[in-house]
């Protein structure tokens, strides 16, 4: 794994944004991300839009895998060492995949208050301690990429 970086920051930030925007394309137009018409009876805690049926462990899975995905990116494109100068601009856009995906998975009425608390706890201390977790297990060699 190389320490030196591969390209410059700025080439890997516009790698990176047209990655998020193929997630995002792939995230709107793929129906994999519905549950089928048996999954909708499901307990109150599993939040389903009714127009798209998609759920909250969907919504959560693809987070996750795009976390995964930015940090392979990164780490392919500025090496080991470079990815954390682009760290910030990489939960930024985790921010915008964040949005994009809770349009698709509406919150209930219940929630909605509380949104905003809960994009901000999302954004601001899971994603970025996600990301460190995942830097640091593909870095260490516990990882694969």
């Amino acid at each position: 794994m190389p320490n030196e970086n591969i390209v410059s920051v700025d080439k890997a930030k516009q790698e990176l944004e047209q990655h998020a925007e193929w997630l995002k394309f792939h995230w709107e137009d793929n129906d994999d991300n519905s549950v089928d018409d048996a999954a909708v009876d499901k307990p109150w805690w599993v939040f389903i839009n009714a127009k798209t049926k998609t759920n909250l462990k969907t919504a959560v899975r693809f987070t996750l895998d795009s976390v995964d995905d930015f940090v392979i990116v990164g780490l392919n494109l500025l090496g080991q060492d470079g990815v954390t100068k682009v760290r910030d601009y990489i939960i930024e856009l985790l921010g915008s995949m964040y949005d994009c995906v809770m349009e698709k998975v509406k919150l209930p009425m219940w929630l909605r208050p509380v949104s905003s608390v809960i994009r901000k706890s999302v954004l601001e201390i899971i994603l970025p301690l996600l990301l460190d977790y995942f830097l640091y297990k593909y870095t260490s060699g516990v990882f694969k990429r």
